[in-house]
């Protein structure tokens, strides 16, 4: 029987916690800047592996049911195309009885 070795690789992940109430209600300022910072994190770790928990997804205007999601993805999608993305993960249900503002994104780099 041949002694195997196991090759250990090592697994860099991010795991980020946000209330991101401030960028959906400022979209077009703080969205950019967010999205800048979280690249330079990503890099500066070279990260294999990124969790988003967001609190407050929507903003302070979330009973409008306006929530902006599609705009905070592509955001979030176009500042890592090198990464797959699971997309944000949220219930878009605004109703008060429903709506948890609570959300995930997770990114994986591309082979």
């Amino acid at each position: 029987m041949a002694d195997v070795e196991a090759a250990s690789e090592e697994l860099r992940a991010v795991f980020v916690t946000h209330n991101v109430c401030g960028i959906f209600d400022h979209m077009d300022s703080a969205l950019p800047f967010w999205v800048q910072e979280l690249q330079a994190l990503v890099s500066e770790q070279k990260a294999d592996f990124v969790a988003l928990h967001m609190q407050e997804v929507g903003g302070a205007d979330w009973k409008q049911g306006n929530l902006k999601l599609d705009t905070f993805v592509q955001s979030l999608e176009g500042g890592f195309p090198e990464f797959w993305s699971s997309g944000l993960l949220c219930s878009t249900d605004t109703s008060p009885q429903c709506f948890s503002a609570l959300g995930c994104f997770f990114l994986v780099p591309c082979l």
